[in-house]
């Protein structure tokens, strides 16, 4: 129930406005898709559980992969009202954690499901083989953890260096118009791109120059068009994750200059 409460929260409490309102608004098609889906898994796990039961046999592993199916399934409802899940190839790249904005959200609602899937498979097997299996899952699970983590312990440290060498500018509080240049991308958790709205709001946390647009992309004049200035900020580092970890800092550089920028 997740998330239709939080989509109803969402429009009740914070109406989305812009680009957002795409994203809180599920289409007709996408939710008759998820009902269908989820009717399938449903009837599956009615129609094992009854076969147990006519056959008085214990709860099994049979019960367990249908129950496991009908969680993953429920969980991926809200993806599928969303019009994402659509055909077949995009199940399977989309249970690929990755590190674009879509499919690092796409994790979310499907824990369930995916560990009840994991621990059947796990006590199907030769009891020795458990074992083994259980502490492979459980290293595999420690290493992607800790590697994750160490992404936003850099992107923190990263955010935390630009908002101090801008609060040093002496000019950053009269800023209307920036272009920044990332080059110290190898910092950013979970391989993503900063946003413009997040570098406004270094920026405003660092001066409280709240009016300051931001652009991620270099300006392309045509002839003609009518031109302003703008800063440009280039942010870059010469360290690697690894030496950045050790010495709790990525080492931080921001060039600042002006260039023009068009309509």
């Amino acid at each position: 129930m997740l998330a239709p409460a939080y989509l109803v929260c969402g429009w009740v409490f914070d109406p989305p406005e812009g680009d957002r309102v795409a994203y809180f608004t599920p289409s007709i098609l996408g939710i008759i898709r998820a009902l269908f889906v989820l009717g399938l898994a449903t009837v599956l796990v009615v129609y094992s559980v009854a076969r147990n039961h006519s056959k008085k046999r214990v709860w099994g592993s049979q019960n367990n992969l249908a129950l496991a199916l009908f969680a993953t399934v429920l969980g991926s409802t809200a993806y599928m009202a969303a019009g994402r899940l659509v055909d077949i190839s995009e199940w399977i790249l989309n249970f690929v954690p990755r590190a674009s904005d879509w499919e690092s959200r796409h994790q979310l609602l499907l824990g369930l499901g995916i560990s009840l899937l994991i621990s059947t498979l796990i006590i199907s097997i030769n009891v020795e083989v458990q074992k083994v299996t259980l502490f492979a899952v459980l290293g595999l699970c420690v290493v992607l953890n800790l590697s994750m983590m160490q992404g936003y312990f850099l992107d923190s440290l990263k955010q935390q260096q630009i908002i101090m060498q801008i609060a040093n500018l002496d000019t950053a509080n009269t800023w209307n118009s920036v272009t920044v240049v990332d080059e110290a991308t190898v910092f950013n958790a979970r391989g993503r791109g900063i946003r413009s709205y997040e570098w406004e709001a270094m920026i405003q946390s660092a001066t409280g120059n709240d009016h300051v647009l931001v652009s991620t992309s270099l300006p392309v004049c045509l002839v003609g068009q009518k031109q302003y200035v703008s800063e440009l900020l280039i942010v870059g580092s010469g360290r690697g994750r690894f030496n950045a970890t050790l010495k709790r800092d990525p080492g931080i550089t921001l060039n600042h200059r002006t260039i023009l920028r068009c309509d």
